[in-house]
């Protein structure tokens, strides 16, 4: 996956501030001497950007301790920076949704859920023509990066594989409407042609949606 900083627009900062937030954003929290390592720069300079993000918000400093000598100097995002991530009109759709509940009941919200996947079946089946086991993984996590998905797909032991997805544009959504989630899980199946199991969730607090596959006779263990 790769560090696309388009993807936060000129109000996350510099494009090197933006970098920071988006490795902060896929692990969680890094360490300073790590932040260094993985944009290859001295402590000194990853510091000065840290510090900007940090006064206007958007990271957290902690300290841990890892043994013998000083704490360990960690960041970690903010609430606050959560704004900066693409969430697809969640204040429209949290709202649109609602009205249809009120009016014709949760079933209702649920087919509208349904006629999503199925146009996203569509579209992205049309992009995947062509491609069969770990390639087919790979290009559908491509597709949700694509999207603000902040997706990455990876070997998950000998025989699985799974796609992880760091950013989850529908949050809200998924958050007051959990079907959401489901039909993504389903979409994925589809697309697929296999098992398909979200282990953790986003809408429930998780740092990442990660969705397991199962393989698909033969072809998830070639590479």
């Amino acid at each position: 996956m790769s560090e696309s900083t388009g993807l936060l627009g000129e109000q996350a900062g510099s494009a090197p501030a933006q970098r920071v937030l988006l490795m902060l954003k896929r692990d969680g929290s890094l360490s300073l001497q790590s932040i260094a390592a993985k944009m290859r720069i001295s402590k000194m300079g990853v510091h000065k950007h840290l510090i900007g993000l940090e006064e206007r918000g958007l990271i957290e400093r902690f300290y841990e301790r890892g043994g013998v000598g000083r704490p360990k100097l960690w960041f970690k995002l903010s609430d606050k920076s959560s704004s900066l991530f693409p969430k697809a009109y969640s204040d429209i759709s949290v709202c649109a949704l609602g009205f249809i509940e009120r009016k014709l009941g949760r079933e209702a919200v649920e087919q509208v859920l349904r006629e999503r996947q199925n146009e996203l079946y569509t579209r992205y089946s049309e992009k995947l023509a062509g491609k069969e086991g770990p390639d087919r993984v790979r290009e559908l996590a491509k597709l949700r990066d694509q999207e603000g998905y902040m997706a990455e797909a990876r070997r998950a032991g000998k025989l699985s594989m799974e796609i992880l997805e760091h950013n989850c544009p529908i949050l809200q959504v998924a958050s007051t409407y959990q079907e959401a989630c489901k039909t993504e899980t389903q979409l994925f199946s589809r697309l697929l042609g296999t098992r398909v199991e979200a282990t953790h969730r986003a809408a429930v607090g998780d740092s990442v949606c990660r969705f397991m596959i199962q393989p698909k006779a033969r072809t998830l263990t070639k590479m």
